[in-house]
């Protein structure tokens, strides 16, 4: 039997990336943001520069970790013959020098606190994250959820300021803002098996 794919988000999945974000950001201008939306340069008057914090050197280095995600990636390792994960990410630049930067940052988070099985896992991605299907997604970005079409798998929709005001007009979409529920329905799936028997047993497939 084929093993169950897990494509997993990393900022704002496992990390706090927009809280950090705002906070860097104040930090480094002081100008007070909220984010309600990823168009956040919109509120800014600082407008699109203030996406240049992600090329500093240090940036994704002091990320604090998500309420539990340690929890979820132990998970997966352990239930190694049931799923086999990816932690995608993506990024926006447009050179061998940012990619090469911000691959080194979150490799090096992801060996602090997750180990080296997540920190090999972790594929960096200039835009969408199509090219890496999976029958379960977990993601804080809607557009990544959906994008591959109305094929049936199960994504889990993770809850951040960002995001909490977005209509979920999927069918398999579930929205989830704990970890301990993305293990639940993950320690679901496992009973079932695989993806299609735990679709079948909860949504009208």
């Amino acid at each position: 039997m084929s093993k169950i794919k897990v494509r997993v988000d990393l900022d704002d999945v496992l990390n706090k990336f927009s809280e950090y974000f705002l906070t860097y950001h104040y930090e480094k201008t002081g100008e007070e943001l909220e984010w309600n939306s990823w168009d956040l340069h919109l509120d800014s008057r600082y407008g699109l520069d203030i996406w240049n914090h992600l090329s500093d050197k240090d940036f994704f280095l002091n990320m604090p970790v998500e309420h539990n995600a340690e929890k979820t990636i132990e998970y997966l390792d352990n239930q190694s013959s049931v799923f086999e994960y990816m932690i995608v990410s993506s990024y926006y630049g447009d050179d061998d020098d940012v990619f090469d930067n911000i691959y080194r940052q979150k490799s090096a988070w992801l060996y602090q606190y997750f180990g080296e099985r997540a920190m090999k896992r972790l594929i960096l991605v200039q835009g969408s994250k199509e090219k890496f299907p999976a029958d379960i997604y977990i993601d804080d970005y809607y557009r990544n959820l959906v994008e591959d079409g109305a094929e049936e798998k199960l994504k889990l929709f993770y809850t951040r300021p960002h995001n909490k005001n977005i209509s979920v007009d999927n069918e398999y979409v579930l929205r989830v803002s704990k970890h301990d529920q993305i293990r639940n329905i993950l320690r679901d799936v496992s009973f079932h098996t695989d993806i299609n028997s735990y679709l079948e047993s909860n949504f009208d497939v």
